[in-house]
């Protein structure tokens, strides 16, 4: 395997163009291979920065599987990075990357996170974060993977929620799940304003009744208390 593999990085964006302003920023100071940005039609996006000499911006159906299905279609790298858009990236993740897709016993990554609040309930979410379970890895990690993947991972389209638990579930039938040393920042703010415990409950409730055969985009519209 080459040591020095070219990463895509998918960024999947609903609406708020802020965060993801920052995190554009932060990817520049890194040596990334290739930008796709994935909007909903209610996104708003800021102009493109000079961030990678390979920057794309799709539009897909509202919802994080969709989009980040059609990253994974377009993406041209040799590794793929799943990033939300209101996370930010740590020095060295380029090379964090390269590491762990650098054996080939592992099939994918992610980062432990640490939250931009500093709550006792959510230093102690961000601390299960450095374990790997079905309980404490998810969407907002940053998960990575090799391109070559792609031809037979789950399609994902039909998932607007719990896209991550799905992708989890494939990869750990090819090989192991690492992760970094680097935390990835994520933002607290939804925590912040519904109650973290209530929130995490809420992803609970979520997350087992998915496990127990509901519909995700029934989960979906409740979740996000819409109706498309």
């Amino acid at each position: 395997m080459n040591a020095e593999q070219k990463i895509s990085i998918i960024i999947p964006v609903l609406k708020d163009s802020l965060p993801l302003r920052r995190l554009l920023k932060e990817i520049r100071k890194q040596d990334f291979f290739e930008i796709v940005i994935v909007h909903s039609h209610q996104a708003s996006l800021p102009e493109p920065l000079n961030v990678s000499p390979h920057y794309t911006v799709l539009s897909a159906a509202r919802g994080r599987g969709p989009q980040i299905q059609a990253g994974i279609n377009s993406a041209s790298g040799d590794i793929i990075w799943v990033v939300h858009a209101d996370s930010n990236i740590p020095k060295g993740a380029h090379k964090a990357i390269q590491d762990i897709m650098g054996s080939s016993e592992n099939a994918m990554g992610c980062f432990p996170i640490i939250f931009n609040v500093d709550r006792p309930a959510l230093r102690f979410f961000a601390w299960l974060s450095r374990f790997e379970s079905a309980l404490t890895s998810f969407g907002d990690q940053g998960f990575f993977f090799r391109a070559d993947a792609r031809r037979t991972i789950p399609e994902l389209t039909h998932f607007p929620l719990l896209e991550d638990v799905i992708m989890r579930r494939y990869f750990k039938t090819l090989g192991r799940i690492r992760k970094t040393e680097l935390p990835i920042v994520t933002d607290a703010s939804r925590f912040i304003s519904r109650g973290v415990w209530r929130t995490q409950w809420q992803n609970g409730w979520v997350l087992l009744r998915f496990c127990c055969g509901a519909s995700p985009q029934n989960l979906y519209n409740e979740y996000y208390q819409t109706r498309d």
